[in-house]
């Protein structure tokens, strides 16, 4: 009689830890997992803030500039990317779309940070781009783009 329990007392050990072993791992991968979804999420929100950055700095549209500002040059008859026009990076405002928002638009140099309009916002990203602004004179300055989740 007293085998039949020694052997029962191993056999539950044996399992007890099988089952602490596999908890474990299971408690590991999920970790994992949770890690691998902000990640993500993280990179989802960035690629939105590069191709946002990169529609106004590239593309012009008189209607709606936040789908681009860039200067039309009427001598060569064509958009000239990474120059954009003050006034219509003056008509960019607050604007949601499905996911995120675009919260700022600023503009920094050697005399400081302008922003054109900041709303706050959590879970944000912020894209700087170097641009060429076209004014009477223009003058090089670096343009933020802030992104924040709706």
């Amino acid at each position: 009689m007293s085998k039949g329990i020694i052997f029962s007392m191993d056999a539950l050990i044996a399992c007890m830890i099988f089952i602490f072993s596999v908890s474990l791992l299971l408690s590991a991968l999920n970790t994992n997992a949770e890690q691998n979804i902000q990640e993500t999420k993280w990179e989802k929100k960035e690629l939105f803030a590069f191709a946002l950055s990169e529609a106004i700095v590239k593309n012009r549209d008189a209607e709606k500039p936040v789908n681009g500002a860039v200067y039309f040059n009427h001598a060569k008859k064509r958009n000239e990317a990474n120059i954009i026009d003050k006034e219509l990076l003056e008509k960019i405002h607050l604007e949601k779309f499905s996911q995120y928002s675009l919260n700022a638009l600023y503009e920094r140099n050697e005399n400081g940070t302008q922003y054109y309009f900041h709303k706050q916002g959590e879970r944000c990203i912020t894209i700087e781009r170097f641009v060429l602004i076209k004014e009477i004179v223009p003058r090089k300055t670096v343009l933020g783009f802030v992104v924040c989740e709706n």
